[in-house]
């Protein structure tokens, strides 16, 4: 039934997008639809509500003055909403440290991390996501902290979902290697 919804709802997308060429008013499904996943994904990375929202702000707007140029490919709008958002987060960081806000309850228990050492667990959790590539980061967002399926994730970035699998769980074993190493240095 969810593959079903999936499919239907990028159709529906398709045609906001459609409608969004002609008369940028009708861009406002689209902004209601991916804001509040917009702004928690840059949030996440920047851990100030302000500078979320400005960057945010930014990134809707790069889309709808480009909307004329999109293609559909088939891929959920969000994915190029993403790609535009990282773009403005490192824009902004270009000569600083990343930061990341991680909902660590969402993950500790995929990373095998008991829930009474979470607090401990936090800074190294901090490391472990330093050492991510963003496209390894976007992949443990949207599994953990946005609740995506493998198949949206597979719609979403464009590759086969038993691939999104395996990517996945060789990450969460690359991030328990990580903790292991902080946990040795302890």
């Amino acid at each position: 039934m969810r593959d079903q919804e999936t499919t239907i709802g990028i159709q529906k997308e398709k045609a906001w997008i459609e409608d969004s060429k002609r008369d940028i008013q009708a861009f406002e499904s689209l902004y209601m639809k991916y804001y509040p996943e917009i702004l928690r994904f840059i949030y996440r990375r920047t851990d100030n509500q302000m500078l979320a929202e400005d960057l945010c702000a930014n990134t809707f707007y790069k889309a709808l003055s480009n909307i004329k140029k999109y293609e559909f490919r088939g891929k959920p709008f969000g994915n190029w909403l993403y790609r535009i958002a990282a773009n403005e987060v490192n824009k902004h960081f270009k000569n600083k440290q990343p930061v990341f806000v991680i909902d660590y309850h969402s993950i500790s228990e995929s990373l095998g991390i008991p829930e009474n050492n979470v607090p401990n667990a936090e800074a190294q959790l901090q490391l472990a996501f330093a050492q991510l590539s963003d496209g390894e980061i976007k992949l443990i967002e949207l599994k953990h902290f946005e609740g995506y399926t493998f198949k949206e994730l597979s719609l979403q970035l464009g590759e086969g979902e038993s691939a999104i699998k395996m990517r996945h769980y060789r990450l969460l074993e690359k991030m328990k290697n990580i903790l292991n190493q902080g946990d040795e240095k302890d």
